[in-house]
Order: C-alpha cells, then sequence, then structure tokens
C-alpha cells in the first residue's frame, strides 16, 4: 500500500522480464544482493563488454530469504500474501503456501512447463562451457540460486565476509560471459 513512485516491486520482476521473453533466459536469484553490490556488478559486466540496465526494486517486507525468494516467482506481484500461523510465517502465492525451493521452482515450472532447469551457482561456476551448454540443453529457463552473498553476510564477521562478497561477483560476471 506505500506509494513507491516509478520503482518496479520485487513482485513484478518475473512479469516485467521474465514471463515474456522469447528466447532462452538466465534467472538468477542471488539472496542478500543489495543495491550496491548490483551496482559493483553491473559496473563489472559493462567493463567485460556487456550491455547492463539495473533496475532498484521495492523488496516486500520483511526482507528475509523466505520472503524475497517467494516475491521472485510468478504473480507475486499480485498475489504474495504473508500471515502468522501461531508465531510462523506463512508465505502464500495466490493461495499457494510458498514455504521452500521446492515450491518456489513448482511456481516457475507452472508458468514456464517443465523446461526449467534449477542448479545452484557452485553447480554452474563448476561447470565448464561445453558441459554447461550440454546441461542448459533446450531449457527455456534456468534458475541459478545463489546464498552466497547472505551467508558471508551473516558469519557474524563482516570484516571477513568482504572478500567472499568479491569472489560471489566475480563467479556471477563469468556466469554472464559463459551464458552469452
Amino acid at each position: 500500500g506505500f506509494d513507491v513512485g516509478s520503482m518496479i516491486r520485487q513482485g513484478d520482476i518475473h512479469a516485467k522480464w521474465v514471463r515474456d521473453a522469447a528466447s532462452q533466459v538466465a534467472y538468477v536469484w542471488v539472496d542478500a544482493l543489495r543495491f550496491e553490490l548490483g551496482v559493483d556488478l553491473r559496473d563489472g559486466l559493462r567493463a567485460d563488454g556487456h550491455t547492463v540496465d539495473l533496475h532498484a526494486a521495492v523488496g516486500a517486507v520483511p526482507t528475509i530469504t523466505p520472503v524475497g525468494m517467494a516475491n521472485l516467482t510468478p504473480d507475486a506481484g499480485s498475489g504474495l500474501t504473508l500471515e502468522l500461523d501461531g508465531g510462523d510465517l506463512v508465505i502464500r502465492v495466490n493461495g499457494t503456501k510458498v514455504a521452500n525451493v521446492a515450491d518456489r521452482v513448482a511456481r516457475l515450472r507452472a508458468a514456464h512447463g517443465d523446461k526449467v532447469l534449477d542448479r545452484t551457482l557452485d553447480t554452474v561456476a563448476g561447470q565448464g562451457e561445453k558441459e554447461l551448454k550440454r546441461s542448459v540443453g533446450d531449457a527455456n529457463l534456468l534458475l541459478v540460486r545463489s546464498q552466497e552473498l547472505d551467508s558471508a553476510g551473516e558469519s557474524g564477521m563482516l570484516n571477513a565476509a568482504w572478500s567472499p562478497l568479491h569472489s560471489v561477483l566475480e563467479l556471477l560476471r563469468n556466469l554472464v560471459a559463459r551464458l552469452g
């Protein structure tokens, strides 16, 4: 219910950039990728010769992983609801409970068909170009999930976490180059 002006809502990202794509899409979910890190990633990708647009998005509150990741699934922009069941937070999109990775991937498969490939950044980063091409095959949507930034940030040792943060950004730059 807040007026966010012309800023896009996180729940509308799928509808705006993923849902109607005419070709294969890599949909990369990086938990805890805040705007300033996105700027660093954009700048690195531009330095690599890629054309990159960066758009700030307003996330749903509370800004915790289960809410943010559910908010990236199809129809979240119009159907994300949060409720308390005793002391537990229940997240739903269009009435369907979205509690974990399997539920999020199921929402993508319901919208994009069975040709949705779900991989972690660690898995994809460890593949050579030929292996990556073979594993993606004719998938129309490659979901790449990353928890590395979130894990580094929650380690309790933020000064020590800076190096892993930049390493993850480098992995993402490399991923874009290889997927291109």
